[in-house]
C-alpha cells in the first residue's frame, strides 16, 4: 500500500507495517526494510516529523533518505538474490 507519495520519494508498506521501502524517483533506488529494520524505519521517519513540522513531506524523507542512502539499490533490484 502506497502511504507517502510526493514529488521526489514514495513510501509503500507492506503487512501493516512488517515491510516498507522507500523509493527515491529522482535518483530511480529503492531501500527495502523488513522487521526490526522496518520498525527502525518507521520510528526514524516520525521522529523526524515530529522534530521539524514546518518541513514537507518530501523534505523529511529526504532527510530519512540520507540515513540509508548508501544501501539504495536500483529500483527493480532483487533485494531477496544479493
Amino acid at each position: 500500500m502506497l502511504i507517502a507519495d510526493t514529488p521526489d520519494f514514495a513510501v509503500t508498506s507492506w503487512g501493516n507495517g512488517w515491510a516498507y521501502s522507500l523509493t527515491n524517483k529522482a535518483a530511480k533506488t529503492d531501500v527495502f526494510f523488513q522487521d526490526v529494520d522496518a520498525l527502525e524505519f518507521r520510528t526514524l521517519w516520525e521522529s523526524y516529523e515530529l522534530a521539524y513540522p514546518e518541513f514537507s513531506a518530501d523534505a523529511i524523507l529526504r532527510l530519512v533518505y540520507g540515513h540509508y542512502e548508501d544501501v539504495a539499490a536500483p529500483i527493480g533490484w532483487a533485494h531477496a538474490d544479493a
